[in-house]
């Protein structure tokens, strides 16, 4: 590895979590709602870059897109080193690329309502070798966030993917899905399984820095009263 180029836009204590993160890959970080998951993710890229690294950053909405290009903008992640998009949006460019592989003719224009349709398709297309082969050539790594409303087909594509580019970091918080009304989602312990919980970060709640504190630390002392077969006093 060259020498790294860590923002200084990063605090040691950050630091040293992206860095334990990257060494427990493939791994999964379960941080709730204010804790700083973003953060995170984008000092991980940021970690990754400084060691020449590029990391393929997927999530679930353009509004997610957003704001994780904005933090990585801020902690001196440049367009060359990571490339962040929506799962929908990247299968349905590889199952275009690749109609053959992935069995499916794919328009010019996505269609939502046929997301599932690609993101299917992709998944076959990443189990051909040789499209392996230009993925660990594309990407060091992979980071998906908001892991909690991935669908069981849009698993599959990440364990996929992670049979392409074996250093995968999955972060979410199952307390938090806010999908799979339709569309059934792993078990979360299945979840578990494939990408073993990284523990070693103490969640802090940020979000409520300065303000409302009492009630950020309640919000985190109160999860294991919400997990099935416990009680809730309110």
């Amino acid at each position: 590895l060259m020498s790294p180029r860590v923002s200084d836009e990063l605090p040691e204590a950050l630091q040293a979590d992206a860095a334990g993160f990257i060494a427990a890959l493939p791994a999964s970080v379960v941080l709730p709602a204010g804790t700083g998951k973003t953060h995170l993710l984008a000092a991980t890229a940021s970690t990754i870059a400084a060691h020449s690294g590029r990391v393929l950053i997927l999530t679930h909405t353009n509004a997610g897109v957003f704001a994780i290009n904005n933090r990585l903008k801020r902690f001196g992640v440049g367009r060359g080193d990571a490339h962040v998009a929506t799962i929908t949006s990247f299968s349905f460019r590889l199952a275009r690329a690749y109609p053959v592989l992935g069995e499916l003719i794919v328009p010019k224009v996505m269609v939502p309502a046929d997301s599932p349709a690609y993101v299917r398709a992709a998944t076959r297309v990443i189990s051909a070798a040789h499209i392996k082969a230009v993925l660990a050539a594309s990407y060091t790594h992979v980071l998906v966030d908001e892991y909690q409303d991935c669908n069981v087909d849009q698993h599959q594509l990440v364990l996929a993917l992670r049979g392409a580019v074996g250093q995968m970091g999955i972060l979410g918080d199952h307390l938090q899905a806010i999908f799979g009304f339709s569309d059934p989602l792993p078990d979360w312990e299945d979840v578990g399984a494939d990408f073993p919980e990284h523990t070693d970060i103490d969640p802090q709640p940020h979000r409520w820095k300065g303000h409302n504190e009492k009630l950020g630390a309640w919000l985190l002392q109160v999860r294991d009263r919400l997990k099935p077969g416990a009680t809730l006093n309110l």
